[in-house]
């Protein structure tokens, strides 16, 4: 071995070259996958440098292929649907897709009506591609990615089919949570619903929409208070002046609000009122009374949805709508 593979902290492509008897593109091809060159010499070249512990320097790798290796990561500020239990197992799940794909992750913080800190990152050629986690209102940012021809992937869901998205199936899994309420007894059922301006909270009303209108459920046992995160109180005061026996929430911070008040009046979870929610978090499933709901396995759909827009960016065309599992957790809140 010569005195530079002996003194050198780091094994290079020359090294490589040199010790094998081959020229530095050979090499070069066989790290890249790209170009002709014979299986036995591409086995003898890897065989090499795993032996011998070689890393590519990440910097002129991304020179070679006109890439950065940063995925982006787009949240909503805390005006604009933040949910910080979610963004955190989101983050965590795309840096586990990161990494195992040796690309690293930048974080940027939107709102609906600012999305600068967005266009800042693409302008400047910081990243390859970008996740865009649950926004309310996608009608900038889409069309400013589009724009910019920038691999992207939705966490959430999107009318259009051209767009790569991953999202839980909203409108099956309410209604089916809604049809079981209905079958196990519940008469008069009163529905907490969020905006109907997020796109998200549609699909949850429809879904449960859906279980009335096929069980053929009475309209006028059925109750929708919109915006009910608005005022938790006069939403709660008026499913039980309806008589609701189920009180269904759109969303965990909804439910955490109806337990809050229902416990005030001292009315019973759920021998007076049962409770359930669309969608699942820490709070619900370990408070007082665990709460009924909608569970999503956040981390992993992160993690896909990393590891789908890598995919994206090099170049192997994932399906473009893509669906994760869901659960429904029967908990103390419902018979």
């Amino acid at each position: 071995m010569n005195n530079r593979l002996r003194t050198s902290d780091k094994i290079t492509m020359a090294d490589i070259a040199v010790q094998l008897g081959l020229s530095k593109t050979t090499v070069s091809r066989a790290l890249s996958g790209k170009g002709r060159i014979s299986s036995d010499t591409r086995k003898k070249i890897l065989t090499y440098i795993t032996k011998n512990g070689y890393q590519p320097n990440q910097t002129a790798r991304a020179l070679a292929v006109s890439r950065t290796y940063n995925i982006g990561v787009i949240i909503p500020d805390e005006n604009s649907g933040g949910d910080a239990p979610f963004f955190s197992d989101c983050l965590v799940g795309i840096a586990k897709a990161a990494v195992q794909h040796d690309y690293d992750t930048i974080l940027a913080v939107v709102s609906d009506d600012d999305i600068s800190n967005l266009e800042r990152l693409v302008h400047n050629s910081k990243i390859d591609g970008i996740v865009v986690t649950q926004m309310n209102k996608q009608d900038k940012i889409i069309p400013f990615l589009e724009s910019c021809k920038l691999p992207f992937i939705l966490v959430g869901t999107n009318y259009n089919d051209d767009v790569l998205q991953i999202d839980s199936n909203q409108q099956d899994g309410c209604e089916k949570l809604t049809l079981h309420e209905i079958q196990s007894g519940c008469r008069k059922i009163a529905l907490l619903a969020g905006n109907k301006s997020h796109l998200v909270d549609i699909m949850r009303y429809e879904g449960y929409k859906k279980a009335i209108e096929e069980t053929q459920f009475d309209t006028d046992k059925s109750f929708v208070f919109w915006n009910a995160l608005k005022n938790i109180s006069a939403a709660v005061q008026s499913a039980l002046d309806f008589h609701a026996d189920c009180i269904v929430c759109m969303d965990d911070t909804i439910c955490t609000g109806v337990i809050d008040c229902l416990n005030d009046a001292h009315i019973g979870i759920p021998d007076d009122v049962q409770v359930v929610s669309f969608y699942d978090s820490a709070v619900l499933s370990s408070g007082k009374i665990p709460v009924t709901a909608i569970h999503v396995d956040s981390l992993d759909l992160c993690k896909r949805a990393g590891n789908l827009l890598i995919d994206e960016i090099e170049g192997r065309s994932p399906t473009r709508r893509n669906v994760a599992e869901y659960s429904i957790i029967y908990r103390d809140s419902s018979r």
